[in-house]
C-alpha cells in the first residue's frame, strides 16, 4: 500500500502547478492517506477488501478533529482513540469527513485502473454525507452593519493600519469580489490601464497561482478606488515587484499571514462576526456576488465573468460566446454603492 501511495503521488505531481504541488500534497493528500495506511496498515494492495473501506470509513466516523492539537488525544492510537469516549462535539464534521472520502475514493479508484487492486475499492465511500447546506449558505455577505463597522473606524479614519497591505486589501476585495490570494500576490505591473480603464490583471505569471484556469482575468477598478483613495499613488510609489512587498510567499500562497490577521485579529477588534464561522475574508466576495444578485436586471454570466467562476450558465455563452468588453465591465464595476462607508474620512495609506 505505501509503495502504491508513492506511485499515486508522483502521478499527481505531474498535474499540479508548481506554486500548489506542497498544499496539493503535504496539506491535502497525504494528510487523508496516512490516516488510510494507520488504519489498514500496509498490506498488498491486492490483499485490500471492500470491507477493509468500511472499517476504515467507520473509523473516521469515530475520529475527534485536530487530533493532534489537543492534549486529551495528541499521541494516540487509533485503537486507543476507539476505546475512548469521544464527545460528538469533538468528532470530525461532516465536510471534513466527506472531503477525506473524496480523496481517499479517487486513490481506490486510481488502484484498480492502473491494476493494483482486483474490484473498484472506492464504492463504499460514493454519496455517504450529503451536503448540508445549500452553497449560499456556506459563508454569508457582509450586511449594512458589518461593512460600517469594518470601514468606519479609528483604523481607517486617522491611519492607525499598520501596514498598507491591511488598508488596501480589504477595500479591493469589496470592489473586485476577488479572493484573498489573487490580492496578496499581486504585483505592480498587474495594475494596467485598457482602453483608457484602470484595471487589475488577475494572473498567474511568474510564481502567482490561480485557483482555475477561469480565474484569470481583468477586472477593472472602481472610480472611488481611483479618485478618492488615490489607489495609483499607491501603484507608482515604489519600485517594488510586489504591490504588498510585506506580504510574504509561504507553501500556502501570500494570503496566509493576512488571513490570519484579518480573521483572528481584526474581526475581533471591531466586533464583526464573533462567534460566526460563516463570516469571514471570503464574505467579501459574498458580498460582492449577493449586491448583482439583488439587482435582479444583472445577467449571471457578467457577474462570473468579474469573479473568475467557472464558465456561465448556458454552453451557449462558455463555449461560443465572446467576454464582456473592458468597458461593459467597468460599468458594471461602477454601479457598486455603499453610501454606509464614510470614505471622504479615510486616512489613506501609501
Amino acid at each position: 500500500l505505501s509503495e502504491c501511495i508513492e506511485k499515486f503521488i508522483s502521478e499527481k505531481r505531474r498535474g499540479w502547478r508548481d506554486p500548489h504541488s506542497y498544499i496539493n500534497e503535504h496539506k491535502d493528500y497525504r494528510p487523508k492517506l496516512s490516516i488510510l495506511t494507520e488504519i489498514l496498515g500496509n498490506p498488498l494492495s491486492n490483499d485490500i477488501t471492500k470491507g477493509d473501506i468500511v472499517k476504515y470509513k467507520n473509523i473516521l466516523f469515530k475520529l475527534p478533529s485536530n487530533r493532534n492539537k489537543k492534549p486529551k488525544y495528541s499521541g494516540k492510537t487509533i485503537k486507543q482513540l476507539m476505546d475512548m469516549h469521544i464527545p460528538p462535539n469533538d468528532l470530525l464534521g461532516n465536510a471534513t469527513i466527506s472531503n477525506n472520502f473524496v480523496k481517499i475514493a479517487s486513490f481506490l479508484s486510481w488502484l484498480s485502473e492502473n491494476d493494483l487492486a482486483q474490484t473498484n475499492l472506492s464504492l463504499p465511500l460514493r454519496r455517504v454525507i450529503r451536503k448540508e447546506k445549500v452553497d449560499s449558505e456556506l459563508r454569508l455577505e457582509f450586511n449594512h452593519h458589518d461593512l460600517e463597522a469594518i470601514f468606519n473606524n479609528d483604523f481607517y479614519f486617522h491611519g492607525k493600519h499598520r501596514c498598507s497591505a491591511h488598508f488596501w486589501i480589504p477595500l479591493l476585495a469589496l470592489f473586485t469580489g476577488a479572493r484573498l490570494n489573487e490580492l496578496c500576490q499581486l504585483d505592480r505591473a498587474d495594475i494596467v490601464l485598457i482602453e483608457g480603464i484602470w484595471c487589475i490583471d488577475i494572473n498567474r505569471n511568474g510564481r502567482k497561482r490561480l485557483k482555475n484556469l477561469s480565474s484569470a482575468r481583468i477586472v477593472p477598478l472602481h472610480s472611488t478606488l481611483i479618485n478618492e483613495l488615490s489607489f495609483l499613488e499607491l501603484v507608482k510609489g515604489s519600485e517594488e515587484i510586489k504591490l504588498f512587498p510585506e506580504l510574504k510567499e509561504s507553501p500556502e500562497g501570500y494570503g496566509q499571514s493576512f488571513s490570519k490577521w484579518f480573521n483572528r485579529t481584526y474581526r475581533k477588534n471591531i466586533g464583526v462576526g464573533q462567534g460566526e464561522r460563516r463570516k469571514d475574508f471570503h464574505s467579501f466576495r459574498h458580498t460582492f456576488a449577493n449586491y448583482f444578485k439583488q439587482l435582479n436586471d444583472v445577467q449571471e454570466f457578467r457577474v462570473s465573468e468579474l469573479l473568475g467562476h467557472k464558465g456561465s450558465s448556458t454552453i451557449t455563452y462558455s463555449r461560443y460566446g465572446k467576454e464582456s468588453s473592458i468597458a461593459a465591465k467597468a460599468a458594471l464595476i461602477e454601479s457598486l454603492q455603499f453610501p454606509m462607508i464614510r470614505f471622504d474620512e479615510f486616512k489613506v495609506m501609501i
